[in-house]
């Protein structure tokens, strides 16, 4: 049984930034996603129980300030926050880890420091292979890098620690282990997940797609067979384009994934079809949300669509599920954890993707005249530029 745990009455100020995942998704565009766990890793996400502890902080320092005899602070200890995903289908295996912080200054500033999060080199990371018996077959090593990719905000940035890995032929019937030692303080953290097994995206099932809407009942169908080890899954899309400006240069662009919808499954259906299906015109108005009005575009070109479906494990989707937003007046929620001695989710997901899939003419003439993407100057199947008429 993985652990639930509750807020703890003492300050804790760390960052859940590897994993910007979360609720179940059963319609287009609800709640948050997990396609985003990419090697980039999307940051900051903070959650609710940190947003309570700061507006904690913040007044117990008022109280300070009066009081010089009060003791706000509890007995300091180590606690080590992970999230990581594995993936066998990515040529590199991501893992972050950090570290909670304890202090008598401000909580904004201390969030700035650098060392106030991250761990200088005091850590030894392996991936441990286990047998159907829990018995270790061998051990990766993972080795720090220092990314310069984070956004700005709340805490330190731009750099941030990573542990990586180079992928090994790794079997989807072993347990792994994700183990961290601090070689300082003897302080030691551990997490076990299984692979999502392989499995196969069915539809569309042809290089040229359609999404023309004949009428309000009109559906595209993305469809796949499901794993036994997967507990949800996500569907996203990305459409290619380019665009020549009025000098004549040409830039191809991809767009943000659209997050399409999610399917849940449980062990009855987990190796059946599954599907989600959508509207022609959705994907229109997502073109029309992320593609800008440039009066310097003389036109564009569609250039391909790619679907992706995303498997996640057990653990994830328990994570997800605790994460979820709640329409109740109680927002207390608890703390999902499946990191023995240590805070975070290590868990497991894979991708399988139908890419470079053309459109039809009719499409391209939906995209260059239809009522949503008209003023974006796409190519109509002649290569005119027909915009609203």
């Amino acid at each position: 049984m993985k652990k639930k745990k509750k807020t703890r009455n003492r300050f804790i100020a760390t960052i859940g930034n590897a994993i910007h995942a979360t609720s179940k998704v059963t319609n287009q565009n609800e709640g948050q996603n997990f396609v985003c766990l990419q090697p980039q890793f999307q940051l900051v996400f903070i959650t609710a129980f940190m947003k309570k502890i700061l507006l904690f902080l913040s007044l117990a320092l008022v109280f300070w300030t009066c009081k010089n005899e009060l003791d706000i602070l509890d007995k300091w200890k180590e606690t080590t926050i992970v999230y990581g995903l594995l993936d066998q289908t990515q040529p590199k295996q991501y893992i972050r880890i950090e570290k909670a912080f304890l202090g008598p200054d401000n909580a904004l500033a201390m969030a700035q420091q650098y060392d106030s999060i991250n761990y200088a080199h005091q850590l030894s990371v392996w991936l441990q292979e286990l047998d159907a018996n829990g018995s270790m077959i061998t051990a990766y090593a993972l080795a720090p890098d220092t990314l310069t990719t984070k956004d700005s905000g709340m805490f330190n940035f731009p750099e941030q620690v990573i542990y990586s890995m180079n992928t090994p032929l790794m079997d989807p019937s072993h347990k792994y282990k994700i183990v961290i030692d601090n070689n300082q303080t003897g302080n030691h953290v551990e997490s076990t997940t299984h692979l999502v097994e392989d499995f196969n995206v069915t539809r569309p099932s042809t290089t040229t797609i359609g999404l023309v809407q004949i009428n309000t009942t009109t559906k595209f169908t993305v469809e796949w067979q499901g794993s036994a080890s997967a507990r949800i899954y996500q569907v996203g899309m990305k459409f290619h384009y380019y665009e020549i400006d009025v000098n004549g240069d040409t830039t191809f662009v991809t767009t943000p994934e659209w997050v399409i919808g999610s399917v849940v499954t449980d062990g009855e259906n987990a190796t059946t079809l599954h599907t989600v299906e959508f509207a022609p015109n959705d994907f229109y108005r997502f073109i029309r949300s992320v593609v800008p009005d440039n009066p310097l575009i003389v036109k564009r070109k569609d250039n391909g669509i790619d679907f992706t479906v995303y498997g996640g494990g057990e653990e994830l989707y328990t994570y997800m599920q605790v994460n979820a937003p709640s329409s109740s007046i109680v927002q207390e929620k608890p703390y999902y954890t499946n990191i023995e001695n240590g805070y975070g989710v290590f868990s497991s997901r894979i991708s399988k993707s139908k890419s470079g899939l053309s459109i039809t003419p009719q499409t391209e003439d939906s995209l260059a005249r239809g009522q949503f993407t008209c003023p974006l100057k796409f190519e109509d199947r002649n290569g005119a530029v027909p915009g609203c008429q």
